[in-house]
Formats: C-alpha cells, sequence, structure tokens
C-alpha cells in the first residue's frame, strides 16, 4: 500500500510542478524571493498546483508512515515519468530520443536500486549526533547549491535551485519519516518532538528554492 500511495504522491507532484510552472512563467523578471511570492500570489493556477503539492505531500506522508525511507523516498523519483506523460499528452509536446531515453534511464535505475539496495532497518531512532551531522552536511550543500545559482546561464541556475529544492524536501522526507513513527506512540510524542515542526520550516524552504528553478 504505501508503493501505491508513493506512486499517486509522484503523480500528484508532477502535475503540481506543471501548474506551478505556468503560474510562474511570466515572472522572469522577479529574481527576489519577495518579488517572485507576489506575483505567483495573483495566479490561481499557482494555487491550483500549490493544493496538488499538498496532496502529494500527505500521499507521501501516509506512504513513509507504512514503509521505510529507504524504499519508499527512491519511488517518488518515478514524478519524471508522470511529468514526460502530461507533457506528451496534455500539452502534445514531441518528445524526441534524449527524453525518452533518460525515462528509460531512470526506470532502469530505480528498478536496479530497489532491487539490489536490500534496504532493512531504518526503524531505530536517529541519535543528536546523526541529525547534526546530517543537518550540517545538507546545510553546507543547500548553502553551496545556492550560491552555485547567483551566476551561470539560465540552465545553470535552475538546476542549482531545484538541487538545492531537492536536499531540502529530502530533508522534510526524513522529519516526516521521523514524526510519523513517533505518531503511533501518539500525539503528544509527536509534537514535543523538533522534528515534527521542522517538516514546516525544511518543506517551505523546498516550496521556495523550486519556484525560483521553475522561474
Amino acid at each position: 500500500m504505501g508503493l501505491v500511495l508513493a506512486l499517486l504522491a509522484a503523480a500528484a507532484n508532477a502535475f503540481a510542478t506543471v501548474l506551478q510552472r505556468i503560474g510562474v512563467e511570466d515572472a522572469a523578471g522577479d529574481r527576489d524571493v519577495k518579488g517572485l511570492v507576489a506575483s505567483v500570489l495573483h495566479r490561481p493556477v499557482w494555487f491550483a498546483g500549490l493544493v496538488l503539492a499538498a496532496a502529494s505531500f500527505l500521499l507521501q506522508a501516509t506512504a513513509l508512515s507504512l514503509g521505510d525511507l529507504s524504499t519508499i523516498q527512491p519511488i517518488m523519483v518515478t514524478e519524471l515519468l508522470f511529468l514526460l506523460v502530461i507533457l506528451s499528452v496534455w500539452f502534445h509536446r514531441a518528445l524526441g530520443w534524449k527524453e525518452w531515453l533518460g525515462a528509460l534511464g531512470t526506470a532502469f535505475g530505480l528498478g536496479l536500486f530497489l532491487a539490489t539496495g536490500n534496504a532493512g532497518g531504518g526503524h531505530a531512532r536517529p541519535s543528536t549526533a546523526d541529525w547534526i551531522l546530517l543537518l550540517v552536511a545538507s546545510g553546507g550543500a543547500l548553502v553551496v547549491s545556492v550560491l552555485a545559482a547567483q551566476r551561470g546561464p539560465r540552465w545553470w541556475r535552475a538546476a542549482a535551485y531545484g538541487f538545492a529544492g531537492g536536499i531540502a524536501f529530502a530533508l522534510t522526507a526524513a522529519f516526516v519519516k521521523t514524526a510519523a513513527d513517533q505518531w503511533s506512540r501518539g500525539p503528544v510524542y509527536t509534537l514535543s518532538d523538533w522534528q515534527a515542526y521542522s517538516v514546516a520550516g525544511a518543506g517551505l524552504v523546498g516550496l521556495l528554492l523550486s519556484q525560483h528553478a521553475l522561474e
């Protein structure tokens, strides 16, 4: 069931990406966060994408509560495959061999990872030292990516912002998994941990960075 929910989350996120891209396509002149947010808030299509993104988050959170992080999270990569189908069917865009080769490579790589990954464990709570190492490493990579996005051609800046957003969303998934495991002990245990509140912070950072990548 967790894998099915993860696939639904990936599909919803692909649709959300398309709608949010439409919402920010006219905001090319807004380089700062304040200007970009002010611009997209006047576009209903962007809000529709935001609703779908929220639905994707809920599906992903439920999937993470049912399965391991190392199994559920890689399934979200199928968002790329769903995105190609949307571009082909909805926008009638002719996809070339590079797009299909990338899709096949993604599918093959994901299948190989799931088949040989031998994922196990994942039920013990990370220690404080583990969280510190994770946050320092992720935060450092995120800062480097954002700095790299300040210069260069548009494709480079988009890729750098997308990479930074991916780091933030990966952290969000880790926080969600921890909070979901705590939920089985009761809401009090969940709300007493800082990871539950970090979900909103990491998710918001990922959302802002992904909007800059789309813009």
